[in-house]
């Protein structure tokens, strides 16, 4: 049976329990790096129907798949890896499920499998822009930051309104030395959704580092105000 936690996946809606966005208890301290974004889940560019399809291994891959996102929210991801397997078996052209897996992956700190899971789910859907949000975030994390920023420069081309890649290439940006560049991804992060608290801390970071001092307090505050935290203040 196609369960509707599978529908709405195939359908463009967010499934809550993919998204990991950081642990607030960090936020409230002056951190040494910028907070990011962690992966997001996927959401396919054109609905898939498989009842409407009548085929069989639609009906079979989205049971495989609903299981997967089951064993996902529950916090198994290595259960989840294995039915995002199955359902790539019975639909190699599955980019959804590649892109899934790849995040259960991650899960389970397999980089390099997941890294092999998203260039595929590219090859399959090379139109959505989150696909190279996560491999930007993985090939970060393995030390190819020059194969971040084309990723994240990718999904800023694809969806030019997409705040969560303007913060994560803010903090690239800004470790690559790219101050400026960092700060007018945070700009432009912020000006898209004015209530975006991590964009605010890691502005106030890049801030402080410029020597604007009274940005960065300002910054800070809006950040703990935002997430209803007591700010601690930067030193000189």
């Amino acid at each position: 049976m196609v369960t509707n936690v599978v529908r709405a996946l195939r359908q463009g809606a967010w499934i809550a329990g993919f998204v990991a966005v950081g642990q607030l208890a960090s936020m409230a301290a002056v951190s040494a790096d910028p907070v990011q974004l962690r992966l997001q889940p996927q959401r396919p560019t054109a609905a898939v129907n498989p009842i409407d399809f009548g085929a069989n291994r639609y009906i079979l891959t989205d049971e495989a798949f609903a299981q997967a996102v089951s064993e996902y929210l529950q916090g198994r991801p290595d259960r989840a890896v294995v039915q995002f397997g199955e359902a790539v078996r019975l639909d190699p052209k599955d980019g959804p499920a590649f892109n899934n897996r790849a995040n259960a992956r991650t899960a389970l700190g397999d980089s390099q499998g997941a890294l092999a899971d998203y260039d595929r789910a590219v090859e399959l859907d090379p139109g959505y822009a989150f696909i190279y949000f996560n491999r930007g975030i993985t090939k970060s994390g393995l030390g190819d930051r020059q194969g971040a920023l084309a990723d994240y420069d990718q999904a800023l081309e694809i969806d030019p309104l997409n705040v969560f890649a303007y913060n994560n290439r803010g903090i690239l940006r800004y470790k690559l030395g790219d101050r400026a560049g960092s700060l007018t991804d945070f700009d432009r992060a912020l000006r898209l959704d004015p209530t975006y608290a991590f964009a605010y801390h890691n502005r106030g970071i890049v801030r402080s580092k410029l020597g604007d001092s009274r940005g960065a307090e300002a910054d800070s505050q809006k950040a703990a105000e935002l997430m209803g935290k007591s700010p601690r203040r930067r030193s000189a």
